[in-house]
């Protein structure tokens, strides 16, 4: 379970050159059981980081405008090395604007937290945070280990029901792509959305109340369990072609418009959820395609397990290709 108690204790490293706001923040964390740490700058923060590799905290609570060292400029040393990449990075901004928003995303802003904030929403906004990053640890450590065969791998196909399964079997799913740190994410997104969104039918509005109380996995449970719900399969498709990797994944529930989730779009920017697709297709996949009444989703990346490809830049809104399949 991923409640309010699982993150009793995380680190979170807090950056930001006002004194007054940097000490507002810590009060609020603290007193919900987070072990905060203040950097007054970038460069404060960059050589916090250091001091701890063997000790990263869970999330970085980031101011975009600073003095000498803006935000963004801090993200990209963090993207840059290995052990600090994978640490969610919440974005502090007064800016609103779709672009900058999309341009702090590309480079590596997973929340987005606008300024004047209240307690209640950066707690729960730094929880969602540190929930991320423990999955995506236990996704890491638990790669599987059938690499060696992947090139006997042609084709394949999979069943899922839960969230737990989603999260096995995306660890497995990216081994086949080239850069399974770049895929995973947009696996999880896809398998997760298509258990909750789609065979369980929690809608937007569902969920947002949910992660505000801490209880979106605890209804996701009970759901499961419902006569309506209990029968219903995702179904995973796997194609390796001789030029890239090819995903489909497919629901049974009465499909949604994907529409609006693909662009970063302002008035969900700073919700706790709701920007995966777009993030996805930035990040993960090199196209995304949609097809009937929105349960059935085909996405692709370049290449294959096995090629020896360099880590690629992160893909932008702009060059990522969308097809929107009647």
């Amino acid at each position: 379970m991923h409640d309010a108690d699982a993150t009793l204790n995380a680190k979170i490293l807090a950056v930001d050159d006002e004194p007054f706001d940097l000490l507002l923040i810590d009060r609020y964390l603290s007193r919900s059981g987070f072990q905060v740490t203040r950097a007054n700058s970038g460069a404060h923060a960059l050589k916090i980081l250091e001091q701890c590799r063997h000790d990263l905290p869970e999330a970085i609570l980031l101011d975009r405008m600073m003095p000498e060292m803006s935000g963004i400029e801090v993200m990209e040393v963090l993207a840059a090395d290995p052990d600090f990449r994978d640490i969610p990075v919440i974005m502090q901004t007064g800016l609103a604007d779709p672009e900058q928003i999309a341009f702090g995303i590309a480079r590596g802003a997973r929340y987005y937290l606008a300024k004047p904030f209240t307690g209640e929403l950066l707690v729960s906004m730094v929880r969602a945070a540190v929930d991320d990053y423990r999955r995506m640890c236990e996704l890491r450590d638990s790669t599987s280990e059938f690499s060696h065969s992947l090139k006997l791998v042609t084709s394949a196909q999979y069943e899922l029901r839960t969230l737990q399964e989603a999260r096995l079997l995306a660890t497995h799913l990216s081994q086949f792509f080239p850069q399974p740190g770049r895929a995973v994410f947009g696996i999880i997104e896809l398998l997760v959305n298509a258990v909750e969104h789609g065979n369980l039918a929690l809608d937007y509005g569902d969920k947002s109340k949910l992660l505000r109380s801490g209880a979106w996995e605890s209804e996701v449970l009970r759901r499961l369990e419902l006569p309506e719900y209990r029968e219903r399969r995702v179904r995973v498709d796997l194609k390796k072609l001789p030029d890239c990797t090819r995903l489909t994944v497919t629901d049974e529930g009465d499909g949604f418009d994907w529409r609006p989730y693909l662009e970063i779009q302002p008035e969900r920017v700073f919700d706790l959820h709701g920007r995966g697709i777009a993030m996805s297709r930035m990040t993960s996949f090199d196209t995304i395609e949609y097809h009937g009444r929105g349960n059935k989703v085909e996405v692709t990346v370049n290449g294959t397990a096995g090629d020896a490809l360099a880590e690629p830049a992160p893909t932008t809104a702009e060059n990522a290709t969308v097809s929107q399949a009647a």
